[in-house]
C-alpha cells in the first residue's frame, strides 16, 4: 500500500504495489485492503506510512498484519535498488 500522493507515485514506485491512497485517506480504503494476508505500508520515508498504519488499526485492521516500510523509498532505494530515481 503506497501512501505517497498520486504525483508522488508518478516518479517513482515500487514493485508489486496494489493501492496507493494518500496516508491522510485511510478511511477510504480500508474496505477493499484484505484482511487475510500481510500489507506492506510504504512512503518516501516511513513517516507517513507509520501514520497510515496506526490509522488502519483504529479502523480495524490487525496490528500483526501490517508493517511499515522503515526509511521508506528513500531506504529501499539505498539498500535494495539504487536505480530507483529519488525525488
Amino acid at each position: 500500500l503506497d501512501v505517497r500522493t498520486a504525483r508522488e507515485a508518478e516518479v517513482v514506485s515500487l514493485p508489486r504495489v496494489d493501492a496507493q491512497q494518500p496516508h491522510r485517506q485511510m478511511a477510504g480504503i480500508v474496505e477493499t485492503l484484505p484482511r487475510e494476508r500481510d500489507i506492506l505500508v510504504h512512503c518516501k520515508a516511513g513517516v507517513r506510512s507509520a501514520a497510515a498504519c496506526e490509522s488502519l488499526v483504529e479502523l480495524g485492521l490487525e496490528p500483526a498484519r501490517l508493517y511499515s516500510l522503515e526509511g521508506g523509498i528513500v531506504r529501499w532505494a539505498k539498500d535494495v535498488d539504487p536505480s530507483l530515481p529519488l525525488y
